[in-house]
This record gives structure tokens, sequence and C-alpha cells, in this order.
């Protein structure tokens, strides 16, 4: 969800957070978690 919001939807770290129920801070963790997990369960080719 964050990737999404963030990434293909475009919309700025503060509606993100807002949208989820987090806080600013607590959104970038969610969103650096994400992208962790992404490039594991899909590497570079």
């Amino acid at each position: 969800m964050a990737l999404r919001m963030r990434l293909i939807e475009d919309r700025d770290r503060e509606e993100c957070a807002a949208e989820m129920g987090v806080t600013v801070g607590n959104f970038d963790v969610i969103l650096h978690r994400a992208s962790k997990a992404f490039r594991k369960k899909y590497p570079p080719r």
C-alpha cells in the first residue's frame, strides 16, 4: 500500500501517512521496509 500510494499514485508523504493513520516518520519506516521487501522479492537482473 505504501509503495503504491507513494510511487505509483505520486502522493506526498503527509497524505500517505494521514490515509494510513500513522505519523510521517512512521510512514517513512513503513515505506523503507516495503522497498526493502520488494527488492528482496524482485532482485535486479
